[in-house]
């Protein structure tokens, strides 16, 4: 027998779920199931529809154990398609009163909230800034509104410029803020490839140093850019908050004029919006996963050896909108058979969606934006390399829009998996602070997806990105996937720029056996493909072009770096295989390859075991040539100089020949010589998402102004 159950938000729990008399809440909805199992009245699948309104769910639903499905018995939450089903994990503010300059004010004690905490406050739909110095620039987001480190420029590889629990900042204005503990710093630190966000500890006025209450990722640097935030008397802008919780007063500057009594503000408590919790069977080697990186407390625990057998899970959610989190809005952890489909997911302090562990959960067709991390984090599998295991957990990210991640948190993908055995397909993803799609683990598949317009806020980085660190780590496919227009924002010389110092795909720190495979990658500042000390890639029938500077990198480490962190010497960039790729660009500053520390100790380039052959090579007429630098030293090679050290065996310099004026200009025309060289055409038609969506505007539209360490 089946079941179905009603929700919605005019209903009662203690009615009977009827179309007629609907229940009013998820927790309602989890309490009936219950019910109706307990007594044996239900044997089959369980359908719980939500029609059109809002629920709220401000402690957020948590379905374990019992709750959770099985094969025969699954359970779907389903919106009934009578309107948008929105589950909300916060509460709603109503009843400010007026204050100076268009500001208005709640005291959330009266109101019945004393001690209520929350990082997010949306209004109107739209998530508000909390007050900050300097002030954002809405017309230049990324590079405006920010204060810069003192002192000359130095490179941030080199050490002993700065300190990880202080700076200086002789800005006057610090001196006229009454709360200085209550004030966070919001930091790049040094390699800018994350931020911090800290407390300040104390302020010298005398001296500008500025302490802060734990230490920076890394040490902070001259030129290193920030700025204050949650500091009442920056309250200036429209559009901003702050939350006084000495006084449990709320302060708010709505974007424009509004009477005080249609204010109403909505703000985030569950730490999760749903979850769905198994039972795992294994708990080994755990490790912690923090998912909240903004200190909320919000940690994840979670193990690399995943169980093998999960039997409960079979719980889907279909249609609805999940809105409004401190944590991730879907956490599935430890359960299997689990799907959320046709979602939008939108306003959460940390990933949109998590997966921890299970089996065969998929995330499918889903709108995911404005996340405080990722859009989506995804674990799962067994790695035992001792015992040689590596046995897949089958979770699938397929069919997702991706945009506008990272809104806290910068070091975060569009999807970042972590584990053995996901795939990941066609996907749209843009828009995010740093990776695209970023992976560790084995047998991972990464394929038909579309990446651009990411690496918004940091640098070193890439669209698709992968950091093994650990040679046991191999069997990726990287393939099929479409890259463009991969900004990365970095300072040269105290100069920020942008594009700047990213890449299409990267393996970087060892990463090893991955397969690339009939990838294209098009406006890339750096290398459509970037290979650092790793060993036994293949890199086959790829399109790398239009870049700015070289078309592909590669890169061995120190002998001793490679000791310290794999306790082996000399199989760093060794036996990788690049075959029958295109290599073509008419950047000013295009070189064909870059080679960083491959000299060995006489001075000769040390490639021995890596093949280079059938590749064809193209920079529209200017020679090819070959960069090496090692340390102080830099040399170029032509490309028949190049070739005659044994390289590049069957390839040939030629125009490509695109179809330019067709409706694919990555396209070859029917004469083109890589086809001789065997390569095979790319699928251009199936990368990306398989259904139409509106897509947001972002950085393509407003690009990032960029400043000389000042603005």
């Amino acid at each position: 027998m089946d079941d179905t159950l009603h929700l919605a938000p005019g209903g009662r729990d203690d009615a009977d779920g009827s179309a007629a008399a609907p229940l009013r809440t998820l927790q309602g909805a989890a309490a009936r199931i219950r019910e109706l199992r307990r007594d044996g009245r239900e044997t089959g699948a369980i359908e719980v529809l939500l029609h059109g309104g809002e629920y709220s769910t401000p402690e957020g639903l948590l379905l374990t154990g019992d709750d959770l499905g099985d094969e025969d018995r699954p359970v779907v939450f389903r919106a009934a398609g009578d309107g948008e089903a929105v589950v909300t994990g916060g509460i709603r503010l109503k009843g400010f009163e007026p204050q100076e300059g268009g500001i208005v004010r709640l005291d959330l004690a009266a109101a019945g909230h004393a001690g209520l905490r929350f990082s997010q406050l949306l209004y109107r739909g739209e998530k508000q800034r909390i007050a900050r110095y300097p002030s954002f620039q809405a017309d230049n987001p990324y590079g405006g509104g920010w204060l810069y480190v003192e002192g000359d420029p130095v490179d941030m590889y080199e050490g002993g410029h700065g300190q990880k629990d202080r700076f200086v900042c002789r800005d006057p204005r610090l001196q006229s803020w009454s709360a200085l503990d209550r004030v966070e710093l919001f930091i790049f630190p040094r390699f800018n490839w994350n931020n911090d966000m800290i407390p300040l500890s104390g302020y010298d006025p005398a001296t500008g140093e500025v302490l802060l209450s734990r230490p920076a990722t890394y040490e902070i640097y001259p030129g290193d850019r920030f700025y204050f935030r949650n500091v009442r008397e920056e309250l200036t802008e429209p559009g901003e908050w702050y939350l006084d919780k000495d006084a449990d007063m709320l302060y708010f500057y709505p974007p424009a004029p509004v009477a005080c009594e249609d204010v109403e503000v909505y703000v985030p408590t569950a730490a999760h919006l749903i979850e769905l919790r198994g039972a795992p069977e294994q708990t080994e080697d755990l490790y912690t996963e923090k998912i909240d990186w903004r200190e909320s407390g919000t940690y994840i625990h979670h193990a690399e050896r995943m169980p093998q057998r999960v039997g409960r899970g079979y719980v889907s959610f279909e249609g609805l909108t999940l809105e409004g989190c401190a944590g991730t809005a879907a956490l599935l952890r430890d359960v299997s058979e689990c799907r959320l489909s046709r979602c939008i997911v939108r306003y959460t302090g940390a990933a949109g969606v998590t997966v921890l562990g299970g089996k065969r959960n998929v995330v499918a067709d889903c709108d995911i934006y404005e996340t405080g991390s990722h859009g989506m984090y995804v674990s799962g599998g067994v790695r035992s390399p001792f015992a040689g295991r590596y046995d897949p957990c089958g979770h699938e990210a397929t069919n997702n829009y991706v945009h506008h991640i990272g809104t806290e948190t910068k070091s975060v993908a569009g999807i970042s998996i972590n584990g053995v055995g996901i795939r990941v397909a066609n996907n749209l993803i843009h828009d995010g602070p740093r990776w695209g799609i970023q992976s560790r683990g084995n047998r991972n598949v990464i394929e038909y997806n579309h990446i651009r317009h990411v690496n918004v806020e940091t640098s070193d980085t890439a669209a698709i990105y992968l950091v093994d660190r650990d040679w046991t780590m191999f069997g990726t496919k990287i393939r099929y996937n479409r890259i463009h227009d991969i900004l990365g924002y970095h300072a040269e010389n105290g100069v920020w720029m942008s594009p700047s110092f990213a890449f299409g795909i990267y393996l970087d720190d060892y990463t090893s056996g991955v397969e690339v495979y009939g990838n294209v990658t098009y406006r890339t500042p750096g290398g459509g493909l970037y290979l650092h000390a790793g060993k036994e890639n293949k890199v086959e029938n790829n399109m790398f072009l239009d870049t700015s500077k070289e078309v592909a990198k590669f890169r061995r480490w120190r002998e001793e770096k490679e000791y310290e962190t794999l306790r082996t010497r000399g199989l760093g960039l060794r036996h990788n295989e690049v075959r029958r790729n295109i290599f073509a660009s008419g950047g000013a500053q295009a070189v064909l390859y870059r080679f960083d520390t491959a000299l060995d100790k006489d001075g000769r380039l040390d490639l021995d075991t890596n093949v280079w052959e059938n590749n064809l090579v193209w920079l529209y007429g200017k020679p090819a040539t070959v960069r090496v630098t090692n340390r102080e030293e830099e040399r170029f090679l032509p490309f028949a100089s190049w070739q005659s050290l044994g390289y590049e065996r069957g390839s040939v310099e030629a125009d490509p020949r695109f179809d330019a004026a067709g409706p694919e200009p990555h396209a070859l025309l029917p004469d083109s010589p890589a086809f001789a060289l065997g390569f095979e055409p790319l699928p251009f038609e199936s990368m990306g998402l398989r259904r139409d969506v509106h897509e947001a505007p972002g950085v393509r539209e407003h690009p990032v102004r960029t400043f000389a360490n000042k603005e």
